[in-house]
């Protein structure tokens, strides 16, 4: 029962903590311009429309670093959508609204939309019979 509950912990509640620890919004990249740094790593000037939160439609310029390893890199491109990070610029500012924002990584719930109900229409289809059984069984058990 304790590992059960640790790895519960694990699965659960890290990244709700997580979430309240680093705060994210999510953007839309509306331009991007590539200037080269000093340490012949390539940097992207991204252009981003804010989609949530408390910044909500405002435009925000922020830099993505390329660094030439495709493990770490996040190649952006006009129109992909952002998650970006929220960072005060200088700590104990009582001005909430002085902040950087980071490209964390790319949006990609769209397509886990797309892939889960793909894998839905095909257990439907594989299983037929025994998926509908199944479902019903659940809702006969929850009343």
């Amino acid at each position: 029962m304790k590992k059960f509950l640790i790895i519960l912990f694990l699965l659960i509640g890290i990244p709700v903590f997580a979430e309240n620890i680093l705060p994210a919004e999510h953007g839309i990249v509306k331009s991007i311009e590539y200037a080269e740094t000093n340490d012949s790593t390539m940097k992207q000037l991204v252009t981003v429309k804010i989609l949530s939160g408390k910044f909500k439609s405002e435009e925000v310029l922020t830099e993505n670093i390329l660094t030439g390893n495709p493990a770490y890199d996040i190649l952006l491109s006009k129109g992909d959508r952002v998650i970006l990070h929220v960072e005060p610029k200088v700590e104990f500012i009582e001005d909430v609204n002085d902040v950087d924002f980071f490209v964390a990584d790319m949006e990609r719930s769209g397509t886990l939309y797309l892939l889960t109900g793909i894998f839905f229409c095909l257990l439907l289809i594989i299983g037929r019979k025994k998926v509908f059984t199944v479902f019903c069984l659940y809702l006969l058990q929850r009343d």
